[in-house]
């Protein structure tokens, strides 16, 4: 688990997860997990296909509900709360399929990202996404339907941008992607969020690239958290192909 030194070297958590539990019909698929995303941090959660990263996301984001443990965001609990009170309070989430909304242009699913907001600040916030992603000013009028696939993954960031989340949560962003796209979205895209102050969790099923870009990471299997350190030092490990056959992985003291 996380050593003191690695915590050291955090700064004070935004998103904060204390010993959640979390499932479906009364049956825990998470249990006992603590986790923890500074602003400007990205941190990235690894670890075989049902091992629990997806529900941990759904309990961050209000899908499902705990049934054990915490979460506060900014130090105030969303734990128990609504999709959309918890997306209001300051989080962005990009799911993995179903991104952007292909019926509209890219500007209007922009618009539909500041669907709260006053329509007088709109303009303003997709300068705001424009300058973060200057690529999106000659694809305003585009629809979505005729995007990329790299082009969809910025539409959709920039979509939850336009609200200034303090975090963002990325679910398989680079699902479907080449290689070299899949490179630009963690390498490039992800950096610039961070650039802004905002905190990133990233679940990723390419382990070396996410761990390369990120701060720090955990390792789940089996609905636990079993390693929790810097990504640097995840990517000593011997063997990361162990943790995808759901091996039990521990670190070196």
């Amino acid at each position: 688990m996380r050593t003191s030194q690695d915590e050291a070297r955090r700064g004070a958590p935004y998103l904060d997860v204390i010993h959640l539990a979390a499932g479906y019909k009364n049956l825990p698929v998470i249990r006992d997990v603590c986790a923890s995303v500074a602003k400007g941090e990205v941190v990235v959660v690894i670890g075989p296909n049902g091992a629990g990263k997806s529900t941990l996301l759904k309990a961050v984001m209000g899908v499902l509900p705990p049934m054990a443990g915490t979460i506060t965001l900014g130090g105030e609990p969303i734990g128990g709360l609504r999709a959309d009170q918890v997306a209001c309070m300051g989080v962005g989430y990009v799911p993995q399929v179903r991104d952007v909304f292909e019926a509209l242009s890219v500007k209007e699913n922009l618009e539909m990202g500041g669907y709260q907001l006053h329509r007088r600040e709109i303009h303003g916030r997709i300068e705001e996404v424009v300058d973060a992603f200057p690529q999106l000013g000659s694809l305003l009028g585009r629809s979505a339907s005729n995007l990329s696939g790299g082009e969809r993954k910025m539409v959709a960031i920039g979509r939850v941008l336009m609200t200034r989340p303090g975090l963002v949560i990325l679910d398989e962003p680079t699902a479907g992607l080449s290689p070299k796209l899949a490179h630009q979205m963690l390498a490039d895209y992800v950096g610039r969020l961070c650039d802004r102050g905002v905190g990133v969790l990233l679940v990723e099923q390419r382990a070396r690239e996410a761990l390369q870009i990120a701060d720090f990471a955990y390792v789940m299997a089996s609905g636990e958290i079993k390693i929790a350190t810097t990504a640097s030092r995840v990517l000593e490990l011997p063997d990361l192909g162990e943790i995808f056959l759901g091996r039990a992985v521990s670190l070196a003291p």
